[in-house]
């Protein structure tokens, strides 16, 4: 055989070698779904293979960028359901679901009254998603509900007295300010406004917890712009979006690190489900997995690099503590992964600050029952619009948002 056959034949080879993974792979594993569990629709069990394959692949993710490569010289927007938007060429994956958030209010009211029977006071902040909040950024044909899911679920919360504050325009108002405060290729807001969240979170603690002026003001020092160091790590970061579509189309993030300029020594990070108990500097705890990522300009391109970076993953519960701090108050809050460079920003300033992401709890965690064991001074719940509807524990299905489940039993 020639060398110049041998060469025309490689994209045959190429393509029997990946019918051959493709039966090696992924019809064992179907046939597995289909021969177990409970009974389900057609759709459900299609999804399933389709899922459970993907994760089988070899070299899946050498597809998927290769994929999106293509998708990109193409000149289309839209790749394995992930929309690119104008101006930026920012990611996103457009939420369909649009859902009555009268049981969610219903939640919060009772455990915003449950609290206060207790003197402890509650607040719920809506956050942005990476979508200004006209939704201009959307390409024709691309609809996203979950802003609207919000719009109803503030009305209907501040018609029932439940003290709400929308923070969407303070972070997503124009095209622009999206750009700005959120990564191209990952759902989730940047350093740079996480930092801006946690100083209005902070000036919300001091109003609400009656903070005197004077470590008030001390406080804000601590988060003020010139008392933390600001790094750009530049093209390392690939994100969640950008797993869906690989880098040849989403491109790569600027990873913004803040550290701060002040003596840190006396805090402390405590993460019950890993069993992890730090004491030390900022860097010693709430940066504790920090050193796993790697040095600028090799470039990270991990998916959980977000929140690696601080706090060291996802986890149920963490509880951070600061002796050093000027706030002498315990906060807890209630909050998806928006919450990750916050809450490490956040201890540097006030002395105890507990943080509960109920969709990733066990099943058999009461919130009811942590607020009454830990009496914190006030429950904030942060979330972004997407977890009104996310309806996961854990890996378990629960049919209701997780993030209003609150373990409330006839308000007791």
């Amino acid at each position: 055989m020639k060398r110049t056959d041998m060469i025309r034949l490689s994209p045959a080879a190429i393509f029997c070698a990946i019918l051959a993974a493709f039966a090696v792979f992924e019809i064992p594993v179907a046939m597995r779904i289909l021969s177990t569990g409970k009974p389900k629709s057609i759709e459900k069990r299609l999804l399933e293979i389709r899922e459970a394959c993907a994760r089988k692949i070899p070299l899946r993710m050498d597809f998927v960028t290769l994929n999106g490569g293509v998708t990109r010289l193409l000149g289309q927007h839209c790749c394995n359901d992930s929309v690119k938007m104008k101006p930026g060429g920012y990611l996103i994956h457009p939420s369909g679901s649009r859902a009555d958030m009268t049981q969610n209010v219903k939640s919060a009211a009772s455990f915003s009254r449950w609290c206060a029977k207790r003197g402890i006071r509650y607040l719920y902040i809506m956050l942005p998603k990476n979508l200004d909040v006209r939704q201009t950024m959307l390409p024709p044909g691309a609809e996203d509900r979950a802003y609207a899911n919000a719009d109803e679920f503030l009305e209907k919360a501040a018609a029932r007295r439940v003290a709400v504050r929308d923070w969407r325009a303070a972070f997503a108002a124009t095209p622009e300010m999206v750009l700005d405060n959120f990564y191209r290729t990952d759902h989730h807001w940047n350093n740079d406004a996480s930092f801006k969240a946690t100083a209005m979170l902070l000036d919300e603690i001091c109003a609400q917890c009656d903070v005197p002026p004077d470590k008030a003001t001390a406080a804000r020092a601590l988060l003020a712009e010139d008392s933390w160091t600001r790094e750009i790590m530049p093209a390392c970061f690939l994100g969640s979006q950008g797993w869906r579509t690989g880098a040849l189309f989403s491109g790569l993030d600027d990873m913004i690190v803040r550290r701060p300029r002040f003596k840190t020594g006396n805090m402390s990070i405590h993460i019950p489900s890993e069993n992890v108990r730090r004491t030390g500097t900022f860097e010693e705890t709430a940066m504790w997995r920090a050193g796993e990522l790697k040095e600028p300009g090799r470039g990270i391109k991990e998916k959980g690099a977000y929140s690696l970076l601080y706090t060291g993953g996802l986890y149920p519960q963490i509880q951070h503590a600061n002796q050093d701090a000027p706030i002498d108050r315990r906060v807890l809050l209630i909050g998806d992964s928006y919450l990750r460079p916050v809450e490490a920003f956040l201890s540097v300033a006030v002395k105890k600050v507990d943080v509960v992401d109920l969709r990733r709890c066990d099943r058999r965690f009461r919130l009811s029952r942590h607020v009454k064991e830990t009496k914190p001074d006030i429950v904030i719940q942060i979330l972004a619009p997407s977890s009104l509807t996310s309806d996961t524990i854990g890996i378990r299905k629960i049919g209701r948002a997780a993030m209003f489940d609150y373990g409330l039993s006839n308000g007791k």
